[in-house]
């Protein structure tokens, strides 16, 4: 069960267990760094926790002690690990946390009777937190050392039944062979071993008084108290009784505010239970900036050797003509078959479709090819010199080049891509180019790779790069304190934003353009979220959150033929924005309406970009949901829930858009929705599709093509006084796009 005390000074705290430490002082020091009032900061079982008091006095602090065991048996994995510190990330899950052991210090401070309920809803409500936004996954434990899987092994395995036989068969060894070899690798016996883990689990649990000798012994691995008994007085020289009766009688270390001083102290910790469903903007129309639409600056389209099919070329030549991208983003293969007399006749192909298009090309560089290829600078320098002869050296200079290098960064790999970054940097000045080499690809959230290159790059070992790249995954892979790989799954409704946010506050001072390059942030069980109208709706809400951070924002790639997908599927969970039959789906409607804005901004928030040209207006809006511990926590593909039941809140929001400022006049009001019933081929395929057939024909791909398309509504208003009113009711993932014509 969650235990949680206050401490007013320094304390050891139970190591066993997992703990979370909440400051409610003006400053604490905790392993090392320094909490800010109500900070977080969460360490795992076997961790150290070390707390010191601030020069600035005053030490409050609550620590929650979280049951191991309960959280192993209720999420079925006994091997859990949590990476949650306040003080050193940006997260917008924080605001739900902080709220969740608000409510459990104030339930816990309470004596009625209720308060017990409430704790333990809390309690719940805590560990379905933690394991959806803060859980993390160790990777490399088949490169763990052999004493090192032993010990691992016994910490996962003690509490249970542990044999010679049971333990040497998961080992794939004989019982004799396994003792003579943990022996020789542990320095002890295996029981005698497994004894001492046990001991140490049940010397912690005796701290508990609400625990039991005989639930202690149990809960430790014994088999009965007897057990028990003979191995602690054989280890410490007194039975367990006698150890709790000291401890009982010198060891009083937590507080108990009451309540009411416990309420001051967190007043303003907690959030509203519901938030408004109703949004007002108020706009001056005459308040504008020109738009920087950097979502419309890169499209991926990723190997060159892509864009090689008739069916390919006709769908992106018609997405480009809608979308009106500035530069395509593409991957650099180098050749098998390159030598001195190499054409270029394949890569020209391609350049000439995309130069039709007025597409201009950034091409991509992966630091992998380039360090294992040595004749990749010939390639390189061969490719610029055949397309400025044959495009011009002009329009050459205004194209872009990327070195990417998705990695976990160390000081080796820092040095050896600094070389690679200067030899290509000669190269592309040598031509003039406009622009410098962008790099390096960071995965968006491994602040720890970032924090070593941004190092090295401040001593000089790497130069100076202006253009910074990131990559935004759906999992953040890291090393922990032990080396060990770790991977995260993005939950943080705003990690774009709070994690750019993290970075420029990093190189505040210095000069930096920021560039997303690419966007993947779908879960493998769930590839249908590609195809829904959260997506769209998503799409819409992460550009909104972004705006004036980035330079560009490069999404996926925008046809599902240009993925690596050979099924046939009408609809397959691909990233593109079209499939691969020619069907729009949402996500295509939400570049359409981003596309579609006008010269200057006049007004943004979270749900809306307003936009003009002129006495005409651009509304760009949405009602994005947020994903739930379902889409996040569900590992059984064969479990089927309904589409709403992967979302918190499932509720329409009106938003009210008020202007003033405006022309008199009559206007004509054009407005286009997708939602669950307009735009949506998903939807409308389980409309049409009863018993989940897949059997289709040309005449259904038709039939899609044409009634999968966003709700068109007209009507005219007259405006006098200068001030017009709008009003949008959306349901939850429904996108919509209003354009406000002025007509005379």
């Amino acid at each position: 069960m969650l235990k949680v005390h206050i401490y007013d000074k320094e304390v050891q705290v139970d190591r066993r267990k997992i703990k979370i430490l909440y400051n409610l002082s003006e400053l604490l020091e905790v392993n090392g760094r320094f909490l800010s009032a109500f900070d977080m900061l969460l360490v795992n079982a076997n961790d150290n926790m070390t707390i010191q008091q601030s020069e600035q006095g005053g030490m409050l602090y609550a620590i929650f002690y979280l049951d191991n065991k309960e959280l192993s048996r209720l999420f079925q994995n006994n091997q859990l690990s949590f990476s949650c510190d306040s003080s050193q990330e940006k997260n917008d899950n924080f605001v739900p946390l902080r709220d969740c052991l608000t409510r459990l210090l104030l339930a816990n401070s309470e004596v009625a009777s209720f308060a017990k309920v409430a704790f333990q809803e809390y309690s719940y409500k805590l560990y379905l937190l933690l394991m959806n936004h803060f859980r993390v996954s160790k990777l490399s434990l088949n490169n763990l050392s052999l004493s090192e899987q032993f010990e691992q092994y016994v910490a996962e395995h003690f509490q249970t039944e542990l044999s010679l036989s049971k333990i040497s068969s998961d080992f794939f060894m004989t019982p004799q062979y396994f003792s003579k070899l943990f022996k020789e690798t542990m320095g002890v016996t295996f029981y005698k071993y497994l004894t001492a883990v046990r001991l140490e689990q049940a010397r912690d649990l005796l701290a508990d008084e609400d625990m039991s000798i005989l639930q202690v012994a149990l809960d430790s691995g014994f088999a009965n108290i007897n057990a028990f008994n003979r191995a602690y007085k054989e280890k410490f020289q007194e039975l367990p009784s006698d150890y709790r009766k000291r401890q009982e009688q010198t060891e009083v270390q937590y507080i108990k505010p009451a309540f009411q001083e416990l309420s001051h102290i967190l007043k303003g910790q907690l959030t509203e239970e519901k938030p408004s469903c109703q949004k007002f903007l108020d706009i001056d129309v005459e308040n504008r900036e020109l738009v920087k639409p950097y979502w419309q600056k890169v499209i991926n389209v990723g190997k060159v050797s892509n864009l090689n099919q008739k069916r390919i070329e006709e769908q992106f030549r018609d997405f480009q003509s809608e979308m009106h991208f500035e530069y395509a983003r593409l991957k650099l293969e180098y050749p098998e078959d390159f030598n001195q007399n190499y054409s270029y006749y394949g890569e020209e192909s391609y350049m000439d479709f995309l130069v039709k298009l007025n597409l201009r090309c950034q091409f991509v560089i992966d630091f992998r090819d380039w360090d294992g290829q040595s004749l990749f600078q010939d390639y390189l320098k061969g490719l610029i010199s055949h397309l400025s002869n044959r495009y011009s050296i002009e329009r050459l200079r205004q194209w872009r080049f990327e070195l990417d290098y998705l990695t976990l960064f160390d000081d080796d790999k820092c040095r050896r891509y600094a070389s690679a970054y200067q030899r290509i940097s000669k190269l592309l000045e040598s031509y003039g180019m406009e622009e410098s080499l962008y790099g390096p690809g960071f995965i968006l959230g491994d602040i720890s790779s970032f924090r070593i290159f941004t190092t090295n790059l401040k001593k000089g070992i790497i130069p100076d790069i202006e253009h910074l790249t990131f990559h935004v995954l759906p999992n953040i892979a890291n090393k922990d304190t032990d080396n060990n790989l770790t991977l995260q799954t993005v939950t943080d409704v705003n990690h774009i934003k709070n994690q750019l946010e993290m970075i420029q506050s990093e190189l505040a001072g210095e000069s930096h353009r920021y560039h997303i390059v690419e966007w993947q942030d779908y879960q493998p069980h769930h590839p249908w979220i590609n195809d829904s109208t959260f997506k769209a709706a998503d799409i819409i809400k992460n550009t909104l959150a972004c705006l004036g951070m980035l330079d560009d924002l490069a999404w996926g790639p925008p046809l599902d033929l240009l993925l690596d997908d050979r099924s046939d599927h009408l609809l397959s969970g691909g990233e593109g924005c079209v499939t691969k039959h020619g069907v729009k789906k949402p996500s295509y409607y939400a570049h359409s309406f981003l596309s579609c804005h006008g010269r200057d901004i006049i007004a943004a928030d979270d749900y809306s970009l307003v936009t003009s040209s002129g006495h005409n207006l651009n509304v760009v809006c949405h009602n994005c949901s947020q994903l739930n511990y379902r889409y996040y926590l569900q590992e059984d593909k064969r479990q089927l829930y309904h589409y709403n039941d992967y979302f918190e809140q499932v509720e329409n929001q009106r938003l009210v858009f008020q202007f003033k400022g405006m022309k008199n006049g009559t206007y004509l009001i054009k407005t286009r929705l997708v939602n669950s019933n307009y735009g949506s081929v998903q939807d409308l395929m389980s409309k049409i599709f009863l018993d989940g057939t897949i059997s289709f024909g040309e005449s259904e791909i038709n039939y899609l093509k044409t009634q999968a398309v966003p709700k068109l509504t007209l009507f005219h208003s007259t405006i006098e006084g200068g001030k017009l009113e709008l009003q949008v009711d959306l349901e939850p993932n429904e996108i919509c796009y209003m354009h406000v014509i002025y007509l005379y």
